[in-house]
């Protein structure tokens, strides 16, 4: 029986929120950036994304 613990919960990756997403097939993972709708496939996928967008704030200009 699924419990919900097991379902995947909205996180942060420094100032960027990765939300689930259930709503296109294929998607796992939701980003709202700049005003539009981002889609990622992967945990993975999501997480680096949301590194490189702050990594402009970065004086080095490196995601870490």
């Amino acid at each position: 029986m699924l419990s919900l613990s097991d379902l995947p919960a909205p996180f942060m990756v420094g100032g960027i929120k990765v939300w689930p997403c259930a709503s296109r097939p294929g998607f796992q993972w939701f980003i709202a950036h700049e005003g539009r709708p981002l889609y990622f496939k992967s945990r993975a996928e999501a997480v680096l994304f949301a590194k490189d967008a702050q990594s402009m704030h970065d004086p080095e200009g490196l995601c870490d």
